[in-house]
């Protein structure tokens, strides 16, 4: 039997429980809550218990208050478990709410909806984005990643490898200048706003030396591509993405 509590530790803590789950998942890290907590959401972190001895589950939860008692919870890339049975009427008392609608995007390839569905959990006649994720095992050698490419991929490979490039880190991202390069990506791609200013100096801010974003640049040092990723530990998750070309 499992039972989900608060958690009442530090960054430390949640970051070293978070290490050992199965799938890294960026917004359940400690950090994605401090940036989320500029942006007017109450988090909430809760661990979900078995026996009262051993952590089997976790997950950072976003709140915000609206009218009428309402509370919205909303909880991306989590709950981390297996039995992801969080039932937020068990904390009402202490977070001070009537009614609430409890929203979550779970990022575990590991849990199927079958499984999902046996808790009592149901898809949002809206979606929020197109619900599929992409993995890439990069302990593989060139050669097998090069043959699991697809054609388009492996097109722009070659034609990157004829073409003088240099690739290079950011060591000192400025969060203007990634904001500005995404703007203009996004008016010649005909796309919606990616990132705001805000939410760039947070990631930087909160994420530091575990955020890496490579440019490459053209022989007059012109950007034509940009890819940033976090990571924790053996594993990253893509960030960033510009292409000009």
């Amino acid at each position: 039997m499992t039972h989900w509590k608060f958690f009442a530790g530090d960054k430390s803590e949640w970051d070293e429980l978070l290490a050992q789950r199965n799938f890294l998942s960026l917004y359940q890290s400690y950090e994605w809550g401090q940036i989320k907590s500029q942006d007017g959401w109450q988090v909430v972190r809760f661990l979900q218990w078995k026996n009262q001895e051993t952590v089997v589950g976790m997950a950072q939860v976003l709140m915000k208050r609206l009218p009428l008692n309402v509370a919205f919870f909303w909880c991306p890339g989590g709950p981390l478990s297996e039995t992801p049975d969080l039932d937020f009427r068990e904390f009402r008392k202490d977070l001070k709410f009537g009614m609430f609608y409890f929203r979550a995007s779970f990022h575990d390839p590991n849990l199927g909806l079958k499984e999902l569905k046996s808790e009592g959990w149901r898809r949002p006649r809206v979606a929020i984005n197109s619900n599929l994720s992409m993995s890439l095992d990069l302990t593989l050698e060139s050669e097998d990643l090069r043959k699991n490419l697809s054609s388009n991929w492996r097109h722009n490979l070659k034609r990157f490898e004829k073409k003088k490039i240099h690739v290079e880190p950011w060591a000192s991202p400025d969060p203007k200048t990634l904001f500005d390069s995404y703007q203009e990506f996004e008016e010649m791609k005909n796309l919606s706003a990616q990132h705001s200013l805000k939410s760039i100096e947070g990631v930087i801010r909160e994420y530091q030396d575990r955020l890496v974003i490579l440019r490459a640049l053209d022989e007059e040092g012109d950007l034509l591509a940009l890819r940033g990723y976090i990571y924790s530990g053996r594993k990253a998750l893509d960030w960033y993405a510009i292409s000009t070309a």
